[in-house]
């Protein structure tokens, strides 16, 4: 399913095909050692990454996850210790050939050369890379590639120390509304998902010198009492259907905030869509990203709740 899209046109992908060849990995993977380890709440990636010595590609390698770097709570994975490639670092990670892009834009999407791509999955030939093959990106700090377009039902609330008070992005309202607190039922694996929402914005915040956010569960029960009525109202803003903004859905939470606070909110598959949509924005017009590494915030919560595209996730951030 395609993620729904705001006015801003994507930027064209380069219209050149990659040629079909079989897929290239590492030669030295076939050297690692291999250990299990079961994942726990608030791991991430690249965490088990630094804390086991190998890169974020490797792992990603060895449990076929293709690019995405969401782990859940319970899950199994196939660790890799040892031997390393040449220089690898914990940043590296994976990235898998879609129709469209050529081994150039690629690199230039990470700020890499072709050589460098080539090098580290031992690729002598350019015209070996396939669309659909992973290829690691030897990126020295955590990277994502080119900005996605926003989509449209995608806001940012900020409440700055100035004392001004935060406006909600415009949304269409029906005809009639009534404040709805009602419990949405989700399936049991995305329960698991607000942990994974936190665990990617601190692995971001991380990248940019930031302490992590602790999960309150105060402004998790607001955030996910939002992300309810949303979903029965079928629409979304930040503001309720009882006019309520940010700051009183928190206080009625039990959760008084200082002169920070936030939210964001997005309609999204998953847990990495709904981060990378937030934090793939492009300074200065970037109020969800400054949500995410605001170093004034020191707790958050996060809602899940069904939408007609994926979920709402709702990341309500405060301090007291």
């Amino acid at each position: 399913m395609a993620p729904r899209l705001a006015t801003a046109t994507a930027t064209e992908k380069a219209t050149a095909t990659v040629a079909p060849s079989p897929a290239l990995t590492p030669t030295s993977t076939a050297t690692l050692a291999k250990s299990q380890y079961t994942v726990r709440a608030g791991d991430t990636l690249f965490a088990l990454a630094q804390k086991y010595g190998v890169s974020m590609a490797a792992i990603q390698l060895a449990n076929e996850l293709g690019e995405s770097t969401v782990l859940l709570a319970g899950q199994t994975l196939t660790l890799p210790t040892g031997a390393q490639w040449d220089g690898e670092s914990p940043f590296w990670s994976l990235h898998v050939v879609q129709p469209g892009e050529t081994l150039i834009g690629i690199a230039q999407s990470f700020g890499l050369t072709t050589r460098d791509i080539l090098r580290v999955n031992a690729i002598a030939d350019p015209a070996q890379i396939r669309v659909g093959q992973p290829l690691v990106i030897p990126s020295d700090s955590l990277r994502v590639a080119a900005a996605p377009p926003k989509p449209t039902s995608s806001s940012a609330q900020v409440k700055p120390a100035s004392g001004v008070s935060p406006v909600a992005t415009p949304s269409p309202r029906p005809a009639t509304t009534t404040a709805t607190h009602v419990s949405v039922t989700i399936p049991g694996d995305v329960a698991a998902w607000p942990n994974t929402v936190v665990a990617l914005i601190n692995q971001k915040r991380a990248a940019a010198g930031l302490p992590p956010l602790t999960l309150s569960a105060q402004v998790a029960r607001a955030a996910q009492a939002h992300a309810n009525e949303c979903s029965t109202r079928g629409w979304c803003s930040h503001v309720g259907a009882d006019g309520a903004d940010t700051r009183t859905r928190l206080i009625r939470a039990g959760y008084t905030p200082s002169s920070y606070y936030g939210e964001n909110w997005v309609e999204a598959l998953d847990p990495a869509q709904a981060v990378n949509w937030w934090y793939n924005e492009t300074p200065p017009n970037d109020p969800h990203r400054k949500n995410l590494l605001n170093a004034n915030y020191a707790d958050i919560g996060i809602g899940i709740a069904p939408a007609e595209y994926g979920y709402y996730f709702i990341a309500n951030f405060g301090t007291r």
